[in-house]
């Protein structure tokens, strides 16, 4: 576990990923899909995110609204993770976090 990270709720997590790692993994009740982004906007209990695709752009704020009591994964630090994290700052010219 990385020396900051302090147990929070769903948001405050993925605020967390996202500043340690410039994105964030997600997954709600699809099983079969993963989401890679940025916050958009909260409102209630709905999250829009700025999609991240496999190929590192960003799509500002995609279409599909997350339930945010239905995520159920997040995740960082896998090599597919990874992967994308470079493409994605690659593609805008970040510098990665280390």
């Amino acid at each position: 576990m990385p020396d900051d990270f302090q147990f929070t709720d769903t948001i405050g997590y993925l605020k967390w990923c996202e500043k340690k790692f410039g994105l964030f993994e997600m997954q709600d009740d699809d099983e079969e899909a993963l989401a890679y982004g940025k916050i958009n906007t909260i409102l209630g209990n709905d999250l829009t995110i700025d999609f991240i695709t496999t190929k590192g752009h960003i799509i500002k704020k995609h279409e599909y609204i997350f339930e945010i009591d239905q995520i159920r994964v997040i995740t960082f630090g896998s090599d597919y993770f990874e992967a994308i994290r470079l493409l994605y700052f690659d593609e805008y010219n970040i510098t990665p976090i280390p």
